[in-house]
């Protein structure tokens, strides 16, 4: 990249200019957070710029960038680095720490937190000969201390599995298979081009911590997740700005699990509608007439931004003369990082006719806090046609509102 002379450039001038790094061996990312997490900024500078000649990592310089912002080559190569990519998608490579014995649900215990928490004790590691971190963790799992090791992910996707752990070994010892059900801690690495809303989707696990690099002493945001791993609830939204953050997860599993973290830049808005998973159906009455079976749908609609969205209003548009909403005026407000099933009620108009399977195309609009107007479509189709004689589907308003 015609950008990485430039940078190289500054780099040496600033580290001409700087103290020299007490610590070039170990890893220059998690060495530069944890000399910033001990009030070290100067020797998180020149640690990080000492590893950088040659090197081409996207998240040393997005790091480099973050910590010398009046560096414009710096930033510039760094953004080179990002080509059109808002960000990275998910980490490259994540340090895992287990398998850790896991305690009931209502009091399990974090093995980590004695030693500070799992990102504390991540952030010592950057130097395996500190006091008291070279012996590892004691876990009743395994017959030696446990310290992070690095894993790469297969196609984005983390698998958690200690193959050397005497599993059935353990099984009969104990008598019992609760011994199989452990946790562990994964960290990973994120980076940011731009300040900007994004969308962290992680599966596998129940939630999320994610840490600034640029400010490691501030508590971490805790994101929700999808332990389940079927996506719909997993998504959490986001304000990031430029720079490289940490995620820790701490899953907890039977023997060996899979997990998944996906990053990306928010959709345009910040609204996302999607069409309902079930269509009431359409009664056909022996008098010709036709009634929809209940008529409530549940629209569903996410806000992937960081600002609300108001005033959501939906109506009827193209050729559906057939139907009509029976409140048009109804509106709705969805929070950041919310997917809100809209209900939405419909009926025939007297005397109209509609042809099997039934559908109909509906326009969202909506106003987003801080910004302009939203627009979105939706079609509906599938809908089904029953006679008197058949069984039906029908949908209804529940008590506490959701339609069933």
């Amino acid at each position: 990249l015609s950008t990485a002379g430039p940078a190289m450039e500054a780099v040496r001038r600033v580290s001409a200019a700087g103290a020299p790094c007490a610590d070039a061996k170990h890893s220059p990312l998690r060495s530069s957070v944890a000399l910033q997490f001990a009030g070290a900024r100067e020797q998180a500078v020149s640690c990080l710029l000492s590893r950088l000649a040659g090197r081409s990592e996207l998240l040393l310089w997005a790091r480099a960038a973050a910590l010398l912002p009046e560096e414009p080559a710096i930033a510039a190569h760094a953004t080179a680095l990002f080509g059109t990519k808002p960000c990275t998608a998910s980490p490259a490579s994540w340090d895992v720490l287990g398998p850790l014995p896991i305690g009931k649900n209502e009091v399990d215990g974090d093995p980590l937190e004695d030693m500070g928490g799992a990102f504390a004790y991540w952030l010592a590691g950057h130097n395996a000969s500190a006091s008291g971190v070279g012996g590892g963790v004691y876990s009743e799992l395994s017959p030696t201390p446990l310290r992070w090791s690095p894993a790469r992910p297969v196609q984005g996707s983390l698998q958690l599995h200690w193959p050397d752990v005497a599993w059935g070994g353990l099984v009969q010892g104990l008598g019992q298979r609760a011994v199989l059900e452990v946790q562990a801690w994964a960290v990973g690495a994120l980076a940011v081009a731009a300040d900007g809303d994004f969308v962290l989707d992680c599966r596998g696990v129940g939630r999320a911590l994610l840490y600034a690099a640029e400010d490691p002493r501030a508590p971490p945001r805790l994101l929700n997740a999808d332990v389940y791993g079927g996506g719909g609830s997993s998504l959490a939204a986001l304000r990031l700005r430029a720079g490289v953050y940490l995620l820790a997860l701490r899953p907890r599993l039977v023997v060996q699990s899979r997990l998944q973290c996906r990053l990306s830049a928010s959709a345009e808005g910040g609204m996302s509608i999607s069409p309902p998973k079930a269509l009431p159906d359409l009664l056909r009455a022996a008098n010709g007439s036709l009634h929809l079976c209940g008529g409530i749908i549940a629209l569903p609609v996410r806000n992937t931004g960081s600002m609300w969205l108001r005033t959501l209003r939906a109506r009827l548009t193209g050729t559906e003369e057939a139907l009509e909403l029976l409140d048009p005026d109804a509106t709705f407000d969805v929070a950041p990082g919310q997917l809100r099933l809209v209900p939405l009620r419909l009926r025939v108009r007297r005397g109209a006719t509609l042809s099997c399977p039934w559908g109909a195309r509906l326009a969202v609009t909506a106003r987003r806090d801080g910004g302009g107007e939203l627009s979105r479509s939706v079609s509906l189709r599938g809908g089904e046609c029953r006679d008197p004689s058949q069984s039906i589907v029908c949908s209804f308003g529940d008590h506490d509102g959701a339609v069933s």
